[in-house]
């Protein structure tokens, strides 16, 4: 959480056969052939043009072009169509008002909502077969500049069958309706309140995870925990194959999400993941990249990693939160989500999309970074950026950061009890669902003042109703 700044959202050319989306190549001109079955991302910073606006790329990241102002900037992409056909466009902008999509055959025309990012359908273009050329442009000038993300199209004939591919894939969120949960950044990455940190493979070997289960229960109320097992290190804390098979030395022998989801199980707490794509690594990093145009190797690991633990944990792995969306955006979603769920289907998934739509419809439940609850928010669904997931929000009630990671911290409140049940009481009873961030040093302690926030936090919250709400 944070880190994704420094995130490797390159604008890479691949090609997966199972993935339902296509990207445009990072090359201003490069010719792009629609995705038949799925979505077809075409990025701003792909088409010729972009070079007029200026990129939001903290390095060596790529995430949108802003100072979109004049109607003479215009953006276009060469696409080929595989047959004449239909396609539904989507743009994701900022502070764009309206805008004229040329290359079909009549122009396009929208207005648009331009405040925040949005997903926005413009409407339908007819293409023919073979190459054709997108033009983008804006009907007239703006008073300040906007932003652009992308400019995605789906053939309006796929339509009927990626709707219910998305809906076979969605699991159930009802079990966390009326709860919420905790989470932590906790890792190799982690120090004591004072003094030396400890090898990690002792950190592991000694934590006790009965004491850590009583914790969350008895103390906090907590009905799931999300813990992460990589963020500021790629060092996983449990024995796995396929990592070492990418960079030995990144494991433990101990597996302790085995023993921390059997002290909370029997507990009545579902165990969930956070996972980190590992930039923060530079081991784990360079061992995942042929090269920094080339994202192929990363997705590939990914999926043998995922697919793993999917395997080993089935139905005792609740859900994952993949933080750092924009490392894998564009990316083959669908398979990579299949692979995720990997022994258990009712697996939640979720990318983290920080302050931008979704990136795909191909995830279960709202990421949320930041978010407290709104009372626009419709039951058991996120905003209208997140169609059809769970609203989902996860927040920091203690500081300096999400985690632990540097020598004698000092761990103090983001926030009183009374703020923390407020956003609760607003949440829970419209179907939302949150998820209370909390520090914990090395031994597994954490701050008196922590845990007397939580302590209010249970016993205020048990009066709250549950929502009746369809699974």
């Amino acid at each position: 959480m944070r880190h994704f700044l420094s995130c490797a959202c390159s604008l890479l050319l691949f090609s997966f056969a199972q993935a339902a989306l296509v990207e445009a190549g990072s090359a201003p001109g490069a010719t792009t052939t629609l995705d038949q079955k799925g979505k077809t991302v075409l990025m701003a910073d792909a088409a010729a043009g972009a070079a007029q606006l200026q990129g939001f790329n903290p390095a060596p990241a790529r995430i949108w072009m802003g100072g979109w102002q004049k109607s003479s900037q215009t953006l276009s992409w060469k696409v080929k169509a595989p047959a004449e056909a239909d396609y539904e466009v989507e743009l994701i902008s900022s502070g764009i008002p309206a805008v004229r999509l040329e290359g079909g055959s009549a122009p396009l025309e929208a207005k648009l909502a331009p405040q925040g990012w949005q997903r926005q359908t413009l409407g339908r273009i007819h293409l023919k077969n073979g190459d054709n050329t997108l033009t983008l442009s804006l009907p007239q000038d703006l008073p300040s500049g906007g932003q652009l993300r992308s400019l995605d199209l789906l053939p309006v004939a796929a339509r009927a069958d990626y709707d219910q591919r998305v809906k076979a894939s969605r699991a159930s969120t009802a079990w966390m309706r009326g709860h919420y949960g905790v989470m932590l950044q906790y890792g190799a990455w982690g120090w004591p309140q004072h003094g030396d940190k400890k090898p990690w493979e002792e950190v592991v070997k000694a934590f006790d995870v009965e004491k850590f289960a009583k914790m969350v229960d008895e103390d906090m109320g907590a009905k799931w925990v999300i813990w992460s097992i990589t963020w500021r290190a790629s060092h996983f804390p449990m024995p796995l194959k396929s990592v070492d098979a990418i960079v030995p030395g990144h494991t433990t022998q101990r597996d302790l999400p085995a023993d921390l989801i059997a002290a909370l199980k029997k507990r009545g707490i579902k165990m969930m993941f956070y996972y980190h794509p590992g930039h923060e690594d530079k081991a784990w990093w360079a061992a995942n990249w042929k090269d920094g145009h080339d994202k192929e190797k990363f997705i590939s690991n990914w999926q043998a990693v995922m697919s793993e633990i999917g395997t080993r944990y089935g139905e005792d792995l609740a859900g994952w939160f993949f933080d750092d969306g924009c490392t894998y955006s564009p990316a083959p979603f669908e398979a990579m989500t299949r692979a995720a769920k990997t022994g258990f289907p009712g697996r939640l998934v979720s990318y983290n999309d920080w302050i931008l739509p979704s990136y795909t419809d191909f995830q279960d439940i709202q990421m949320g970074e930041g978010f407290t609850g709104s009372n626009a928010t419709a039951l058991g669904g996120a905003d209208g950026q997140h169609p059809g997931q769970q609203a989902h929000g996860m927040f920091c009630v203690t500081q300096p950061d999400w985690g632990i990671w540097n020598r004698d911290t000092k761990t103090t409140l983001t926030m009183n009890s009374a703020k923390a049940l407020g956003i609760l009481r607003q949440a829970i009873p419209s179907g939302q669902v949150m998820s209370l961030n909390f520090n914990m040093y090395e031994d597994g302690s954490v701050t008196p003042e922590t845990l007397d926030l939580f302590r209010q936090v249970k016993q205020s919250m048990s009066a709250v109703p549950t929502p009746t709400v369809k699974p």
